[in-house]
């Protein structure tokens, strides 16, 4: 898991707009005059460079995968990136989902980080699997660290299916407050785990709704991390 599959080679993207304001990515031969932002996929991280004109930032389809150590994989939002740690964050971190359980994905949050509860589990802090359509914004109510934990209550997570984080973290660049969403799947047990993508509102102190429309497939002309884009490669 992890490094074993690492890939050579990286591919040119850039950003491109999509329709109902999501910021995707393409290849930049493909996107010709539409090309902005240009950036590199490695065969460690994904890096984007988002603008703010949008509304929604997204990363689209990445299937990352989050390695079983307690090191785990910051996501930084505001910059669009995410990479597996070493022992030292990752600069501007503001979610890190980590661990060794069976039964439960750690998310260690940053300062300034708040992982939302769903808003129909009660006051249990490990409730945070969103349902689409799930307004993410001030009105909720946030957590600094949590998990993402299995089980059947309202707000667990499932195994063999894909689920959502509701997250509100401060952006260094807009020195704002900021809502977004990552789509993380479980297969088999809580070991085994991906970031299938995350989106976030880049006006500040706006809400977003849990939709995968802001995460468009690579169907839809944007650039996965999977086999032959130079990045991790989903599991099978």
């Amino acid at each position: 898991m992890g490094n074993s599959r690492k890939t050579s080679g990286t591919r040119p993207l850039c950003q491109v707009p999509q329709r109902g304001g999501v910021v995707g990515w393409m290849s930049i031969a493909k996107a010709g005059p539409l090309c902005s932002a240009p950036m590199i996929v490695t065969t460690a991280a994904i890096v984007h460079s988002p603008t703010a004109s949008a509304a929604i930032v997204s990363s689209g389809i990445v299937n990352f995968e989050v390695p079983t150590t307690n090191l785990g994989t910051d996501i930084n939002f505001a910059t669009v990136t995410a990479q597996n740690s070493t022992g030292t964050h990752l600069p501007g971190w503001d979610l890190s989902p980590y661990g060794t359980s069976t039964n439960n994905v750690a998310l260690l949050a940053n300062h300034g980080t708040g992982i939302m509860r769903n808003p129909s589990a009660g006051t249990n802090t490990l409730r945070t699997n969103l349902a689409i359509g799930t307004v993410v914004g001030p009105s909720g109510f946030y957590y600094g660290n949590s998990a993402a934990s299995l089980g059947t209550a309202v707000g667990q997570w499932t195994a063999n299916a894909e689920g959502y984080i509701g997250v509100k973290f401060f952006s260094e660049s807009t020195s704002s407050v900021h809502y977004g969403f990552m789509a993380l799947r479980i297969r088999t047990n809580a070991t085994d785990r991906t970031i299938v993508g995350f989106a976030w509102e880049s006006i500040p102190d706006t809400p977003i709704v849990v939709s995968t429309a802001s995460l468009p497939a690579p169907a839809t002309g944007l650039i996965a991390l999977a086999a032959g884009c130079g990045g991790r490669r989903r599991r099978r």
